[in-house]
């Protein structure tokens, strides 16, 4: 580990411990428990927020991660989508889930992604250096 990474992990911890007791500390610490990947324990804090907060489009996003990173694509996409649905405006939310269905091989549904980010904010730098065809 080098100095940075390990500077990085100690800003971390202390952002972690200041919401401790609240449910962005069940995030934040969801989040790093992928980092480190503690799965069992990532589960647990993104589902306790999910609990309160079934639509909390960053714990869909957090819950999508953990499973991708255990490989399980069919369970990421399924809370990649929820996350979607409860923020449909988010255009990197949808940029996000375009790049997974291009690394899926689904070209199409990539597309309408990119689409649909595209009529949401037109300005958006990565439309600025790529074409959609």
């Amino acid at each position: 580990m080098n100095a940075e990474h390990g500077r990085a992990d100690e800003v971390y911890a202390q952002i972690i411990k200041h919401f401790t007791g609240n449910l962005m500390g069940h995030i934040w610490r969801g989040e790093h428990y992928v980092r480190v990947k503690d799965y069992l324990r990532a589960r647990q804090e993104f589902e306790f927020v999910l609990e309160s907060f079934p639509g909390n489009a960053q714990v869909l996003l957090g819950m999508s991660d953990l499973f991708l990173v255990q490989g399980d694509r069919v369970s990421a996409l399924v809370f990649m989508d929820r996350a979607v649905q409860a923020n449909p405006r988010n255009e990197e939310l949808l940029l996000r889930r375009a790049r997974f269905y291009y690394a899926a091989g689904e070209m199409g549904l990539a597309k309408k992604d990119i689409e649909r980010a595209l009529k949401i904010n037109p300005y958006n730098p990565f439309f600025n250096q790529r074409k959609i065809k």
